[in-house]
């Protein structure tokens, strides 16, 4: 997908939410889009949060690289339940949690296994979500922070 920006001098925005494409885009080429990137996060390894919204100022897509819970004012993400404990075969003792993740948004709310898309249904919408959280006990590895990661896109029509 290419998303030309309207700015003075043309850039692009590359997305890329699935290698395989079974995460349908809710706007095609040609579609009026509000693009917010914010790249200012993340330390010594940049991370970037992404908003797009129709021309109704509808949510589109979110992609949360930061994790950063105040990306929406309307949702509720936060880290769920312990999925996977993975320790470190050498070294110090360095172990690895993956989370899954607790997603709210209006009246609805949902768990979501690590790295599985769900399907949210809104008052103002459905919406595939998917994300996951990491944090380290232990010795942790060179440039391995704890993080919290998600992406929620506004679902075509026929999965509502």
């Amino acid at each position: 997908m290419r998303i030309v920006v309207n700015a003075p001098t043309p850039r692009e925005l590359r997305l890329l939410l699935s290698p395989d494409g079974r995460v349908p885009l809710p706007f095609a080429e040609g579609d009026f889009v509000r693009v917010e990137v914010d790249c200012r996060k993340g330390g010594w390894e940049r991370v970037c949060d992404t908003v797009i919204r129709d021309d109704r100022q509808r949510l589109l897509l979110a992609i949360a690289g930061s994790g950063d819970p105040t990306l929406l004012s309307d949702w509720r993400i936060e880290r769920a339940a312990l999925a996977l404990s993975e320790t470190r075969p050498k070294g110090p003792k360095s172990v690895r949690h993956t989370f899954g993740i607790s997603v709210r948004h209006g009246r609805q709310s949902a768990e979501l296994a690590p790295h599985e898309w769900g399907l949210l249904h809104a008052n103002d919408g459905s919406f595939l979500v998917e994300g996951h959280a990491v944090s380290w006990e232990g010795a942790r590895p060179a440039a391995a922070p704890d993080y919290l990661h998600y992406a929620i896109i506004r679902a075509p029509a026929r999965t509502r």
